[in-house]
């Protein structure tokens, strides 16, 4: 039986016509020394009646409807050895079958494997530049192993058939064409200020290849057309990028982010935050209030060509990152992957925005955006619990291939930071405040200072940029009885200098050495003053700050504002002998509260 279905095969091929010499629709290249000969014609390679092209990406072949962006091919052999297909440049690594013994569809590779390499090609009757190509079914005599795609996907693959190879069911029939004179350019991006770059083919006489903008870019492509002195140049492109953030080249020099992600079923915002005491992003549906912890904070390190990297503030080199082997039911959960080094094969952490529309109530997030796996943006990222899995209480921020919702909707922003509340004391609110990281009061009526111990008082330190810089302590003022501050996260670094307030971002315990520590309150001999005095109690609350004292015999300390002493309510009255001047120089009868200048020295009056 094998004998006959051997006799017909040969019988068929026969009548199919292998190419001969005379109508090989290519001229046959040669290689020397692993070189390319001079003079080698180079051809693009493309499905016939679909006019897609093929181009190698990474170790595969995949097929595109744009021409510009197809690879160019080499192709070398003869109709008794059979062809090999080579990549333009690249004589190291040529297109081949991945598997002989699959009895239905196998992909189609680019490497450097020495197997499956040769392809045998037939004349498409009636077409002098189309053929149709079967590979080495070497395990599958009776079968043929023919070049095809896989439905709708972008890759190649090879099909096994019982019948004869070129049956209608099994061909694909693929045409080859001269490459026009063409030359290699470069495009160099500047987008705002972070470079990106791109080599791109460009036909000469032809206008430049147009660009495929990423989400919220805008630009405008050279003018004019391509000529051979084009070779090897580099046109620079301005790119305007409109986007809901703004990026860095390098996680050093990041901006910092509070992040959202999708609604909850009561309406709100769940928070995207790091969790120390699991590896996942969770998300619960009632934690909508952000904190002043580096957990909750965000940076997007590179650029929309190449993707971002998402860092997390809290994680030294702590970037999102998730597998990508999954299924369109099953996702997989996104956390922070804590090194420098490059992810290992099967993950990813370069991630695409793009923006959202669609998807029930997604759209109406304002400055909402989406994000997918970058260069693959059928791989979102999405709210676990969405789906019905586990009763809908999974939290978990996950990562899907596929989702009515196109991918659940982010927001950011630097100024959802809680307020500062301020407690008032005739009139003038405090407060004290601590962070790790520099933030802007950004409320019209409020001050900062900072305090350094001299001579049994705290001389007093204004920020004029009202900045809290990182790891400096401070004391807010509003002298119109303010009761909260509204603070944002700062890009800049501040200028208040460390004095002796410092702090806590945790809660501190100190019983057992309450004489050491003085915390803004009120003097317990007189509650109308106001300053740093022992405190009451054994624990420092999160984010206040304190002044640490190691000899531990101050009871308290009162504020000296512009080297003037000004212990709270020392001056309560005036008389007629006091020269009394607001800070508009004008005199006045009688201080009421705020600031003055009485007999020559500035003075704080509560």
């Amino acid at each position: 039986m094998r004998k006959i279905t051997s006799i017909l095969l040969l019988a068929w091929l026969a009548l199919a016509g292998i190419m001969n010499a005379q109508s090989l629709p290519f001229t046959p290249a040669t290689i020397s020394d692993g070189m390319f000969n001079p003079g080698t014609q180079y051809y693009y390679i493309k499905i016939s009646d679909q006019s897609k092209y093929f181009y190698i990406d990474g170790n595969d072949v995949k097929l595109t409807t744009t021409k510009g962006n197809a690879d160019q091919f080499a192709i070398t052999g003869n109709t008794t050895d059979g062809f090999k297909i080579y990549k333009k440049g690249d004589t190291n690594n040529l297109i081949y079958l991945t598997n002989t013994t699959s009895n239905s569809v196998d992909n189609v590779s680019y490497g450097n494997s020495n197997t499956n390499n040769t392809w045998t090609l037939f004349n498409e009757s009636g077409r002098n530049n189309a053929f149709y190509q079967i590979g080495p079914c070497t395990s599958a005599s009776s079968k043929a192993c023919t070049l095809n795609k896989h439905d709708n996907e972008t890759s190649l693959w090879t099909w096994t058939h019982e019948n004869a190879p070129g049956s209608a069911d099994c061909k694909i029939v693929f045409e080859i064409g001269d490459v026009e004179p063409a030359v290699l350019i470069t495009y160099q991006f500047n987008v705002n200020g972070v470079e990106s770059s791109k080599e791109v083919l460009a036909g000469i006489g032809r206008n430049f290849p147009d660009i495929d903008w990423p989400a919220f870019c805008q630009g405008t492509k050279p003018e004019g057309t391509v000529s051979a002195e084009d070779e090897g140049t580099t046109k620079e492109i301005n790119v305007t990028w409109n986007g809901p953030f703004n990026f860095s080249s390098t996680v050093e020099n990041a901006k910092w982010y509070l992040m959202t992600l999708a609604k909850a079923s009561n309406g709100k915002l769940p928070v995207v935050r790091y969790n120390p005491s699991n590896q996942y992003i969770t998300l619960e549906q009632g934690d909508n209030t952000f904190t002043y912890a580096k957990n909750d904070q965000w940076a997007f390190v590179g650029n929309p060509f190449d993707g971002f990297k998402i860092y997390n503030r809290a994680l030294t080199n702590g970037r999102l990152i998730s597998s990508t082997t999954m299924t369109g039911t099953e996702g997989q959960n996104t956390f922070p992957y804590v090194s420098a080094d490059a992810l290992q094969s099967g993950y990813t952490d370069t991630w695409d925005v793009y923006e959202q529309g669609v998807g029930g109530d997604q759209s109406e997030i304002p400055g909402g955006f989406a994000i997918s796996q970058h260069n693959t943006p059928a791989n979102k990222i999405n709210r676990r619990w969405q789906n019905s899995a586990n009763g809908g209480t999974d939290f978990r921020m996950a990562y899907w291939t596929t989702g009515s919702d196109n991918g659940s909707t982010f927001t950011v922003s630097q100024a959802s930071l809680p307020n500062i509340t301020l407690n008032t004391v005739n009139g003038t609110s405090y407060a004290s405040f601590y962070v790790d990281y520099p933030v802007v009061v950004t409320s019209d009526n409020v001050k900062v200072y900072t305090g350094t111990v001299h001579n049994n008082s705290l001389e007093m330190t204004e920020a004029g940029d009202k900045i809290i810089p990182a790891n400096v302590g401070v004391v807010l003022i509003s002298e119109t009885g303010a009761t909260t501050a509204e603070i944002s996260i700062s890009d800049e670094a501040g200028t208040l200098a460390l004095g002796d307030l410092t702090g806590t971002t945790t809660g501190q315990n100190i019983a057992g050495s309450l004489s050491n520590y003085l915390v803004l309150g009120r003097d317990a001999s007189d509650l109308t003053k106001v300053g740093f005095y022992r405190p009451n109690g054994t624990q420092i609350p999160a984010y206040k700050a304190y002044i640490y004292l190691a000899g531990g015999n101050v009871q308290g300390l009162a504020f000296n504002f512009d080297g003037a002493t000004t212990d709270i309510n020392s001056i309560s009255a005036t008389t007629n002998k006091q020269e009394i001047y607001d800070l508009s120089g004008r005199r006045v009868m009688k201080a009421n509260k705020g600031l003055y200048i009485i007999n020559g020295k500035k003075c704080f009056i509560k």
